[in-house]
């Protein structure tokens, strides 16, 4: 009955197919029987010692079951074909690596020791005894994070909680290759890594495997040293893609940091042509609107306030003035001591500089009257060209100089308190949107005789 079932399968199923399956069902069984053998041989070392002459005996069971692995991988049957390289068994070679495996140099630390604890490994065999033997092997190894599931469609559902899975190929409900192409499809957790388990010992099995994102393949029933060197390979591997990406990170924050600095000291297009070209060169920029605000009566405010009073007036009156002017499309170039220093129409596009200036001096002149100090304050506009660009080698800014900025810093300085001056240029380029008045013509340092206008207001 038996012969008549066996030649009925036989014509039935591809041959080769046939043989593998029989050497699989052969070898869950001797795995079994192994992995309990060497466990038994552990435990009676550990109490009765080494030299204990009944392990003689165990040892000898281990020896004799070795020998049945050979004969197994040895099976054939007369119409076999499988002297092709593709259905080669993979046992031998791994007993031929067993004699040359070298210990790599590991990570020795704390650090990477608490690594290895936290380490996540999922188990997926249909046979709860290898699951067992696993999980001892893995334990007796300093493995403690491990979890054991016998079936495809379980362990697809928790993949997102581990680190490696020990992923047996044939399994009733769901093979590991259709578990291990679901994982690379849907990219479950692009980290994790697969170490396949199989008693189906053909080179065709270990290729498909591999090429699937496999890291590794072992056959049942595996060598106990061979399986630590290829997990320990796996955690290791893990733990550089772990400090690599710390690295990456840390790498990451410093460039973030150096960013901020850069946005600090520099405008943010002067940042982009620094990081793009490595050179931020000096050249003209024309139609720009120049604006200076300068306190009121700073000099005698320092000499009648506390030296920290002073420094915080300074400080919440910088920081108005920073904001005001981002609102009103203004890009800030320095702060001289009590004094501010703003561009429009420069380095980013505006309707119309001047009039963006004129509303940012209004709002530093509103909101000055809220800050703690209650300045009061001069502000004055020009337009024109000025030049631009990077000086010094250390401690460096983003600066602007000409005659254009000399003109408007002139004009600040004989400006009423907590009213806007502009330059007759300047009132040009506004005088269509804004009221104001003609001052005639001042005379200013260093320059001769300019009209100047008063800033009343902007037209309805």
């Amino acid at each position: 009955m038996l012969k008549e079932v066996l030649e009925a399968k036989i014509k039935d199923e591809d041959f080769e197919q046939f043989l593998t399956k029989t050497r699989h069902d052969l070898r869950n069984p001797i795995n079994v029987i192994r992995g309990y053998t060497e466990i038994i041989i552990e435990e009676f070392e550990q109490k009765f010692g080494k030299n204990e002459p009944k392990l003689f005996n165990f040892k000898e069971n281990l020896k004799t079951i070795d020998q049945m692995i050979t004969l197994i991988n040895d099976v054939k049957f007369a119409q076999s074909s499988l002297s092709s390289s593709s259905t080669k068994t993979m046992v031998h070679t791994e007993e031929k690596s067993q004699g040359l495996l070298v210990e790599e140099q590991r990570p020795d630390s704390a650090e990477f020791s608490s690594f290895k604890e936290k380490f996540s490994i999922l188990i997926v065999d249909d046979h709860n005894e290898n699951c067992l033997i696993l999980e001892r092997y893995l334990k007796r190894n300093g493995y403690k994070n491990i979890k054991s599931v016998n079936d495809g469609f379980q362990a697809l559902t928790m993949t997102k909680l581990f680190d490696l899975i020990l992923l047996d190929v044939d399994m009733p409900i769901m093979s590991g290759i259709d578990v291990l192409m679901k994982i690379r499809k849907e990219l479950i957790k692009q980290e994790l890594m697969v170490l396949m388990i199989s008693g189906s010992d053909t080179l065709d099995n270990t290729i498909k495997c591999i090429r699937l994102g496999a890291q590794d393949f072992l056959t049942k029933p595996f060598n106990a040293d061979l399986l630590r060197v290829r997990i320990d390979s796996c955690v290791e591997k893990a733990w550089h893609i772990q400090k690599e990406e710390l690295y990456r990170q840390r790498i990451e924050l410093e460039k973030k940091r150096y960013e901020g600095l850069l946005n600090s000291i520099f405008p943010p297009s002067v940042v982009l042509e620094l990081s793009e070209k490595g050179e931020v060169p000096t050249r003209y920029y024309q139609n720009v609107a120049i604006l200076f605000a300068d306190v009121v009566g700073f000099t005698p405010f320092c000499d009648t306030h506390q030296l920290s009073e002073v420094v915080e007036s300074i400080q919440e009156f910088a920081a108005m003035c920073e904001n005001v002017a981002e609102q009103n499309n203004l890009q800030k170039i320095k702060t001289i001591g009590d004094c501010f220093l703003g561009v429009a129409g420069m380095l980013f596009e505006s309707g119309n500089p001047t009039l963006d200036c004129i509303k940012c001096g209004e709002g530093f002149i509103k909101q000055t009257q809220f800050l703690s100090s209650h300045w009061k304050l001069h502000v004055g506009i020009h337009f024109g060209t000025v030049i631009g660009g990077i000086v010094g080698k250390q401690q460096y800014l983003f600066d602007i100089w000409g005659d254009a900025v000399n003109t408007s810093a002139r004009i600040q300085s004989i400006s009423e308190p907590n009213t806007i001056y502009l330059s007759k240029t300047a009132w040009e380029e506004v005088k269509d949107v804004c009221h104001g008045e003609s001052l005639g013509e001042l005379s200013i340092k260093g320059k001769s005789a300019i009209e100047i206008y008063k800033f009343i207001g902007v037209k309805e």
